[in-house]
């Protein structure tokens, strides 16, 4: 312990998102669907029923053969393309990429088409292409939550923040219940320096779940670096109280017992932090 006093350098949380940022497989479960065979009467039912029975096994081979097939003598079953590119996904990736682009613009399930060529983009690492198909699903369907969160989160991990934010601003107003979100809008006004701005996301998070243990965090992180001690204080403690070798909290404590000349208390939390 060198006995300085800790800067908000030094007591910003190591994992400022819940438990750290989204990485691309979370970014692929945000969009990813499953898309389940049409009950629909088609001209090869013996094919889909085939495939159903399979999949109702876990025969993910017989039932590839069997969409195959029906696909084949029904080339305009957008159903059974998008439940075969699925269980394709994982293991020709480059097969199910072909099968969905082979739907056309037209056909009313295009975006979902589109939805998981972006996860194959994003399984494959290949995230400028993701987002450019990402941004066409957004300039047709600007409601669709899960292409409008994919874009912030692929644009963050590009650190392309300015271009994050309204796409995860429009994802919090499509779904107002999902906490982690806002945690990615308080993240993005973090990159940009915009520090007063993180308080209001952090809030709504936990106005959707009190107990979400990374807004309280972060709530500690920007109180105490824009010098609000008292908030930064309490959100701090809480923490503690969940987990009592929380770090940043600590050094949080300290640096504020420091400030209010509480020397050897301000030692005690640090010491903690060791």
């Amino acid at each position: 312990m060198d006995g300085r006093t800790p800067t908000a350098h030094d007591v910003r949380p190591s994992q400022k998102r819940a438990a750290a940022l989204l990485t691309v497989l979370g970014i692929v479960i945000t969009i990813a669907i499953v898309i389940a065979v049409s009950q629909q009467p088609t001209t090869a039912p013996d094919y889909l029923e085939q495939a159903r029975t399979a999949q109702k096994r876990g025969d993910t081979a017989a039932a590839i053969v069997a969409l195959k097939a029906h696909v084949q003598a029904s080339p305009d079953s957008t159903e059974a393309r998008l439940q075969l590119a699925s269980l394709l996904r994982d293991t020709r990736p480059d097969e199910a990429l072909t099968i969905l682009q082979r739907v056309p613009p037209t056909d009313p399930q295009w975006t979902t088409a589109l939805q998981q060529v972006a996860v194959l983009h994003l399984l494959a690492g290949r995230q400028d292409h993701a987002a450019a198909v990402l941004k066409a699903i957004v300039e047709t369907e600007p409601q669709n939550f899960g292409a409008q969160l994919s874009l912030a989160e692929i644009y963050f991990n590009q650190k392309n923040f300015d271009a994050a934010l309204p796409h995860a601003l429009e994802a919090a107003r499509l779904n107002p219940n999902r906490a982690e979100t806002f945690l990615l809008i308080s993240d993005i006004y973090d990159e940009l320096h915009n520090h007063i701005a993180m308080i209001a996301p952090l809030q709504a998070a936990l106005a959707v779940n009190s107990d979400l243990y990374a807004a309280h965090l972060n709530l500690a992180y920007v109180h105490h670096r824009l010098g609000q001690l008292t908030e930064a204080d309490e959100h701090a403690r809480w923490c503690l109280q969940k987990n009592p070798r929380e770090v940043p909290a600590l050094r949080i404590l300290a640096s504020i017992a420091r400030n209010d000349g509480r020397f050897e208390e301000a030692d005690e939390w640090l010491a903690k932090a060791m």
